[in-house]
């Protein structure tokens, strides 16, 4: 939901909110899903307003009640993301796609966010002016060795102004504050709640695990085929695979690692073996259970797991913490969720 960059963003420490009649703690205790005026539920679309490089600049991406989204704002919010898309070893169909989904949640966050800020508004929330200063002064002594030049020059790199940063940064403020009002009475979790959720998510806290492990790995590029053909090759040997072809056979035909003279076979390891992004897939695989295609680092992957050894689960005061805070953290997005999904009800969301 933040339209800043992530070195400038969620930085605040004090937050005071000022409203008409009672203190922030009352009137926020006061928001409750439902409350306060809105408009017909309803969303629409304008499908000739979508077509790719059609849209003006700055033209109007949505428009939630009377405030309007404009494509510079998805756009600036999406920025960061999308240079991560287009720097990464993805096909360009696949950066495509990628960028359409990156697009539409963050015109999504965007959405929410202005849903909450209107119901701030309609609370008669605002920020003392006072504290958005003394926030940025922070900052400046923070993150910038107390140089403000570096951070107006920072702000430059990202098309932002001051005064456009401060107004950003206090809407953040705001949809933090009145987010946090729907999160707070979550209850924390019973011992039972803590043990089940352990349960549910052995893997993430045993230690010891092995597998017994087989590659297949197929370049993105070969000096015969494109990136597509080789994918499309890649998926063809997992299909035979999954018809009941035998991997080690398959891995020396086509494979191009240094364990395809071995079927492709690694042995026994550990999630220590390889890199994060072959680990979370390889170690979720049940006992001969094969992968879908995988891409990293240039190469197309398929995993075969032909055991497992499962180790101990982890006990004592940092899982019991860590478990804490997982289930806080689910509950809480839940009932964040469920308190803006109450919001776009009451709400006229049209989507150009």
């Amino acid at each position: 939901m933040n339209a800043l960059p992530s070195f400038l963003s969620g930085l605040t420490t004090l937050v005071v909110l000022v409203f008409s009649s009672t203190s922030c703690e009352a009137q926020l205790a006061s928001v409750s899903p439902g409350s306060g005026a809105g408009s017909a539920a309803g969303r629409t679309s304008s499908a000739a307003a979508a077509q790719p490089g059609g849209r003006l600049v700055n033209g109007v991406a949505a428009r939630v009640n009377d405030r309007v989204i404009t494509h510079n704002e998805v756009d600036q919010a999406m920025k960061f993301g999308r240079m991560m898309i287009l720097q990464g070893a993805t096909e360009a169909g696949s950066k495509q796609e990628k960028l359409k989904e990156l697009r539409e949640k963050t015109l999504d966050d965007l959405i929410d966010r202005e849903l909450i800020l209107d119901e701030a508004a309609q609370k008669g929330a605002k920020l003392k002016p006072s504290y958005i200063d003394e926030d940025i002064q922070r900052i400046v002594r923070e993150k910038f060795e107390g140089d403000r030049m570096k951070m107006m020059t920072a702000l430059a790199q990202t098309g932002l102004t001051l005064p456009k940063y401060k107004e950003l940064h206090e809407k953040d403020l705001i949809v933090q504050i009145m987010t946090s009002q729907y999160a707070r009475n979550v209850p924390f979790p019973s011992p039972d709640e803590r043990a089940a959720y352990i349960r549910e998510h052995a893997a993430q806290f045993r230690e010891g695990d092995f597998i017994k492990l087989r590659t297949l790995a197929i370049p993105r590029v070969s000096a015969a085929n494109v990136a597509t053909k080789q994918k499309a090759l890649a998926e063809d040997i997992r299909r035979q695979l999954a018809d009941g072809g035998d991997f080690a056979s398959l891995a020396r035909s086509y494979s191009q690692d240094s364990f395809a003279s071995k079927g492709g076979d690694w042995g026994w390891i550990s999630p220590k073996a390889l890199a994060d992004e072959l680990a979370g897939p390889a170690f979720s695989l049940p006992a001969g259970q094969i992968s879908k295609v995988l891409e990293f680092r240039g190469m197309y992957y398929i995993l075969y797991v032909e055991d497992k050894k499962l180790g101990e689960i982890k006990k004592g005061k940092e899982v019991d913490e860590m478990v804490e805070r997982l289930i806080l953290q689910a509950e809480r997005k839940k009932a964040r969720d469920e308190w803006v999904a109450k919001l776009k009800k009451k709400a006229t969301i049209q989507i150009f």
